[in-house]
């Protein structure tokens, strides 16, 4: 299986040098999309609403899990050292997730006009299975230190997919716990864990076909010397952007193709550039889609 990053020429030069691959994981909240971060609310005010009117829950329930906001906060996990075993104890802190975007479709019509607007437009094709590795696909494991190092999740347009979604980590809860207003907890617990404020969005985004590679960060990341990252910034727009560096090696990119509306003179250039950063062990193509512009 293979992912595929969009960018731009200008971009091309700091992903890719000399036997080095360079990704960006760019603050949720200095992302294109406005409503970022928030269409899981909407979801999940939706989902309980619905399950009272199906009966399947209390109104008292509804009225406790209604209380919730999945705004700015997250959960992490950091390891105590006991006499006899390390304990992992959660702890809920300011969220700072930063994310990678990918897409499921190579050779987009939709995504070359917004990365072709004033530069040429690259797609970089990505091994699935080596950035698995590489970026070291966790769930919660005390050792790395909190819930949610990395994870690699497809976007989910379909309200009627996402209210499902909520609805059976509700069902499930109430099911193990009993419809009392206690199961709240673990309710928001789960959800947080589930990534779906970062992977549900707006289904007008839905011709990007978007995979995230999701990166939560303690925003006080000396408390856990494991995993503590360099939070860099760019000015763009008129704005300092947040982002972190992450490393991949050569062998997980296995091919370029560049914007159906490029020139055969940039074309040549990035056929060049490639040549010499990695030698010949990586295809650059141009997209045959039938557009000018």
């Amino acid at each position: 299986m293979t992912v595929y990053h969009y960018t731009n020429i200008n971009a091309l030069m700091s992903i890719l040098s000399k036997d080095t691959i360079k990704l960006w994981f760019t603050h949720y909240l200095y992302l294109n999309d406005r409503s970022e971060g928030g269409e899981l609310q909407k979801i999940f005010v939706f989902a309980v609403k619905q399950l009272t009117q199906e009966c399947e829950i209390s109104d008292e329930l509804a009225t406790e899990l209604l209380k919730m906001t999945f705004e700015d906060r997250d959960l992490f996990a950091s390891t105590i050292e006991t006499e006899d075993l390390p304990l992992t104890r959660i702890t809920e802190e300011e969220d700072n997730t930063f994310l990678c975007c990918f897409s499921h479709d190579g050779d987009s019509l939709s995504m070359w006009r917004y990365y072709s607007k004033e530069q040429t437009g690259i797609c970089l094709e990505f091994l699935t299975h080596s950035i698995k590795e590489e970026w070291n696909i966790r769930g919660m494991d005390s050792e790395e230190s909190y819930i949610g190092k990395f994870t690699l999740d497809s976007v989910v347009y379909n309200n009627e997919k996402k209210v499902d979604l909520v609805k059976a980590i509700i069902l499930e809860a109430k099911d193990l716990m009993g419809d009392n207003i206690g199961i709240a907890k673990a309710v928001k617990t789960r959800l947080v864990q589930s990534c779906y404020r970062f992977t549900f969005k707006n289904t007008c985004f839905y011709e990007e076909k978007e995979i995230r590679g999701i990166l939560k960060v303690p925003v006080d990341s000396s408390k856990h010397q494991k995993n503590s990252f360099d939070i860099k910034y760019r000015a763009q727009n008129g704005i300092l952007i947040p982002y972190i560096e992450r490393n991949l090696s050569i062998r997980s990119l296995k091919s370029i193709k560049v914007s159906p509306i490029a020139d055969e003179l940039a074309y040549e250039s990035i056929k060049r550039y490639v040549r010499d950063c990695i030698g010949e062990g990586v295809e650059v193509t141009k997209s045959e889609l039938p557009v000018r512009f």
